[in-house]
């Protein structure tokens, strides 16, 4: 007996010690940069915990044991099973640079490794959700904001802790790079942490506390002058009133809780589009550009419906897809994103991969309904968490799948799905993790010999761009030519190292070598219009390259009537 329960005490600190993994992970992602360490000092160290730190959940998935049959976790699998086959059909036949679709775009890399990684996240979830893991996952949420906030208000009074220097055009971003990616999640964050302030199970103190993260987040956003963060939190405010009036209140009300609930989206959406009566507030000249972005994005599917365009590969498609009108009017301004989670999707892989996108994002949304549709009571702790979640997803329709976002949003996904399965009283159905089973110490030994080995495959994947990227950044700093040349070359192979070292190169009159790096990077990434219109004006080029040069410039932007 005596051990049986130190096997059963090994397996709960197993799955504690992956709880404060998935924890940490999403903290450390959110919060992560490296300044002075590697060129992308944003999204490339927040790409390589979250990549790595996902090789400790993946054993645990196999070792769930279900004491009922649970179809709605196998139908989930298989919606993200078939989200990344079609991914992985992109990749194969779409076209695009294979290093490209595996990593994504340069300073954004949202590609196939990021979307598996974030399925694994979503999954675990879902599985593992339990109420402590749920409180936790939401207190991380709230104390995030609370200290985003605060570095956002100090930056906008010119204090900065770290030397980012002139790369980034607001200088109020927290740790996200970008003003609307702090504005977006202080509104999630915001959210969730107003409606936790309504729980009547905390104390005044508490209470103070919530209300006070609340207004300094709404302070940030202001000052951030990103508009997105209010809209975004107002969304996950609605829901959380619809909610509340569906639980607590009659048939009447609850009726025109929902209805309000739909009109204001109608007409949020109306706003977006420059209609109706929130117009002028909500329409801005960033959204009316960005329906420029969505319509080539639309352009790009209905032409490509099958694998996209390739992964992250929106950049070197849009001029072709912008149409004449865009053209001519801001033919330098370009975007590497539709700035809608979804066309971005659907773009670059194909229809297949934005249905399943879609149907999981319509399987989380129906959790919800199932909640609330058998709630007795309120639980706050799962609105908030609702909310949050609702709001991430108005987030994805206007902006860029940023990593710190997208894995809130993946997680919190997980977790309403998990939460609908663990309280649905249908046949008393519960899940059964692992730490509540006997473990024998042969499983264990497996156990953690799976987790060593896919820690040291995620580890691989992930700190191959990290350490290529570090050693570029040094190697710039070294002011060796020849090492310069060579360092365009490190793997995985980024178009835009390449253009940056042929510059260099060029400026500083080696320019036998900057022909050589962009020779090589035209035969590597044909379809970068950047790439050609710098091989177009290397100084030593002949006039046959050139020519072919300025033709690839033309058959990639068509429409521009600044190319002849």
């Amino acid at each position: 007996m005596q051990g049986k329960t130190q096997k059963t005490t090994d397996s709960n600190q197993i799955f504690g010690i992956r709880e404060k993994v998935l924890v940490f992970s999403i903290t450390a992602t959110t919060l992560a940069v490296s300044p002075d360490l590697t060129m992308d000092p944003i999204t490339l160290p927040k790409f390589t915990i979250m990549v790595i730190l996902a090789g400790f959940l993946v054993p645990n998935l196999r070792y769930f044991k279900k004491k009922f049959s649970l179809p709605k976790s196998g139908l989930l699998l298989f919606i993200l099973a078939f989200f990344l086959v079609a991914q992985t059909g992109a990749l194969i036949f779409s076209g695009a640079s294979f290093s490209s679709q595996l990593y994504g775009a340069p300073a954004r890399l949202t590609g196939l490794i990021t979307y598996l990684t974030l399925s694994i996240y979503f999954f675990y979830s879902s599985e593992s959700e339990h109420e402590f893991l749920t409180l936790k996952l939401l207190k991380a949420l709230v104390t995030l904001g609370a200290i985003l906030s605060v570095y956002g208000f100090l930056q906008s009074l010119g204090i900065e802790f770290f030397s980012y220097g002139l790369a980034y055009g607001s200088p109020v971003f927290g740790t996200l790079g970008n003003s609307n990616f702090l504005s977006a999640f202080l509104g999630i964050s915001a959210s969730a942490t107003l409606i936790k302030f309504f729980d009547r199970h905390l104390s005044s103190l508490q209470k103070g506390v919530y209300l006070t993260f609340t207004l300094f987040s709404l302070l940030t956003i202001f000052r951030s002058d990103s508009q997105q963060g209010f809209l975004i939190f107002a969304a996950g405010l609605s829901l959380a009133a619809t909610i509340y009036f569906y639980v607590n209140r009659s048939f009447r009300t609850r009726s025109t809780g929902i209805t309000l609930f739909i009109l204001s989206g109608v007409v949020t959406a109306a706003g977006v589009f420059n209609r109706g009566p929130l117009a002028t507030s909500i329409f801005e000249s960033s959204l009316s550009i960005r329906q420029g972005y969505w319509r080539s994005a639309v352009s790009m599917l209905s032409n490509h419906p099958y694998f996209g365009i390739g992964i992250d590969n929106y950049l070197n498609w849009y001029r072709r897809f912008r149409g004449e009108e865009i053209s001519v009017k801001s033919p330098d301004s370009v975007s590497d994103s539709a700035h809608n989670v979804f066309l971005d999707i659907g773009a670059g892989s194909g229809v297949l991969a934005l249905l399943a996108y879609l149907i999981l994002t319509v399987f989380v949304f129906r959790a919800i309904l199932k909640v609330v549709s058998r709630a007795k009571s309120l639980d706050f702790t799962f609105i908030a968490i609702a909310a949050a979640w609702f709001a991430y997803q108005i987030q994805s329709l206007i902006s860029i799948n940023q990593l710190a976002l997208a894995l809130w949003g993946w997680v919190l996904g997980g977790i309403i799905v998990g939460y609908e399965i663990r309280t649905s009283s249908q046949s008393g159905k519960k899940l059964i993790p692992v730490s509540e089973v006997e473990l024998q110490d042969s499983k264990r030994l497996k156990f953690g010999l799976e987790t060593l080995s896919y820690v040291v495959v995620a580890s691989l994947i992930a700190t191959l761009p990290f350490v290529s990227s570090t050693r570029f950044l040094s190697t710039l700093k070294s002011g060796n030519p020849e090492a310069i040349q060579a360092s365009a070359y490190f793997l995985p192979r980024d178009y835009s190292r390449f253009i940056y070292v042929a510059t260099a190169l060029r400026d500083n009159k080696f320019d036998a070598e900057a022909l050589e790096v962009i020779r090589d990077a035209a035969e590597e990434f044909p379809d970068t219009f950047e790439v050609w219109n710098l091989y177009s004006n290397l100084p030593n080029a002949s006039s046959i390259e050139i020519a072919r040069a300025k033709a690839e410039m033309k058959r990639l932007d068509p429409f521009n009537p600044n190319l002849k």
